[in-house]
């Protein structure tokens, strides 16, 4: 993955002995960052997903951080798979990334329409849709998965507050800064939860709620909603408008 690009831009998925040198030297890029691919996400109907989770640092010093209930989770538009049709030179990003700017494009309208199964139509769902999707898995536990995003989203900002860079700025006093932050996060096929990216830029817009051939999105509906209240929510926990903190924040460190 190329350093300090976004939207699955530059990036390449391939095996040991497909040219990965090669790959990286392929890309118009200072530096890539290159990391062991989780070949094992968690499928539905044999689409890939993943969690685009939300943190909100109201202090760096002391650390004061909260994480939000609820999430976006982002899907892939073709099966998923980790052939050599798919990876390497012939690398296909609708198979491999999740990436909202991946996914929902003009060339890609006919997957985005078609009501998949599983998924239906659009690529997002809530995190409400994901539970109900694991409702019926054996021994699924919604506090268990959770857990594991809340100490992912502690060590995550721990880490961040420990960065040379920041700790040149050690003193700022409470209340003259704060920042949201977008996890990206995996689920694999076992229920355990990959740290894949944390984000600066959360990515908190809207979705279309009618795509650009007139087809109606229910997802961008529901993505909206969660969208809009984590905007308010995270308003009201920065008691910017005398609201009382909301309840679907959980502090995490």
């Amino acid at each position: 993955k190329p350093r300090n690009k976004y939207g699955g831009d530059g990036i390449v998925v391939a095996a040991v002995g497909q040219g990965v040198l090669e790959a990286i030297a392929a890309q118009d890029a200072p530096a890539m960052v290159i990391q062991r691919y989780i070949t094992n996400p968690l499928l539905v109907e044999g689409l890939k997903s993943h969690i685009r989770a939300y943190v909100v640092c109201m202090s760096l010093w002391p650390l004061e951080c909260y994480l939000h209930r609820d999430v976006h989770v982002l899907f892939g538009t073709k099966p998923y798979n980790t052939t050599t049709d798919t990876t390497g030179a012939a690398f296909d990003p609708l198979v491999h990334l999740t990436n909202w700017h991946v996914n929902v494009v003009g060339h890609n309208l006919d997957r985005l329409c078609a009501d998949k199964a599983g998924v239906g139509v659009g690529c997002e769902w809530t995190a409400a849709q994901l539970e109900a999707f694991l409702a019926d898995r054996p021994g699924f536990d919604p506090a268990a998965l959770w857990s594991q995003v809340e100490r992912i989203a502690a060590a995550s900002m721990a880490a961040i507050a420990r960065h040379p860079h920041l700790r040149r700025f050690k003193g700022v006093p409470r209340g003259r800064h704060f920042q949201v932050f977008g996890l990206d996060l995996l689920l694999d096929d076992a229920l355990k939860v990959w740290l894949l990216e944390v984000n600066t830029a959360p990515g908190l817009h809207y979705s279309p709620t009618v795509f650009g051939n007139g087809v109606a999105n229910p997802a961008g509906v529901r993505s909206n909603a969660v969208t809009k209240a984590i905007v308010h929510d995270v308003v009201a926990l920065l008691q910017l408008d005398g609201a009382a903190p909301p309840a679907r924040f959980v502090r995490v460190n």
